[in-house]
């Protein structure tokens, strides 16, 4: 990964540093409530810019998660700190309901996210918590999300 800081005039890039600039990496993406699920088909990517790492997941649900557990999942690189709450968008299907919940992705450690959702009744009450809504996953569900966060 190239790093970008100040630039003096009349100094060109480096092939190398232009070359590598917004480069996806894949990784590998956990899921977990609170145990790590079995996924498949899963799709985990991210570029990192400086300290600023975007973010994608795609995860086909293969396990069952544990009932009034919020949903994490892991962070390809440390976050800076977890006061920036919402950092990014998504959704998770049900697949047993054919519900479709609209997620925000806020940072509850600096290595996990859990998700908030419109149904909620508090800024700390998680998707999978009860009211949050008590969404426990099982086999057939997806999370996608795109993320962006400063890393440490």
């Amino acid at each position: 990964m190239a790093t970008y800081g100040t630039f003096v005039n009349g100094v060109s890039l480096k092939a190398a540093e232009v070359n590598d600039f917004f480069k996806w990496t894949t990784f590998t993406g956990v899921v977990k409530q609170p145990g790590t699920l079995v996924t498949s088909s899963n799709i985990c990517r991210y570029a990192r810019v400086n300290d600023l790492v975007i973010a994608t997941f795609i995860f086909k649900v293969n396990g069952a998660g544990t009932a009034s557990n919020r949903i994490e999942v892991n962070l390809p690189i440390t976050a800076s700190t977890t006061s920036s709450r919402s950092i990014g968008f998504g959704v998770i299907v049900d697949s047993s309901t054919s519900t479709l919940y609209r997620v925000v992705p806020v940072l509850n450690a600096t290595g996990t996210m859990a998700f908030i959702s419109s149904f909620a009744t508090s800024l700390t009450t998680y998707v999978g918590m009860t009211n949050g809504p008590a969404l426990t996953l099982a086999s057939g569900d997806d999370i996608q999300t795109t993320i962006v966060y400063e890393a440490a």
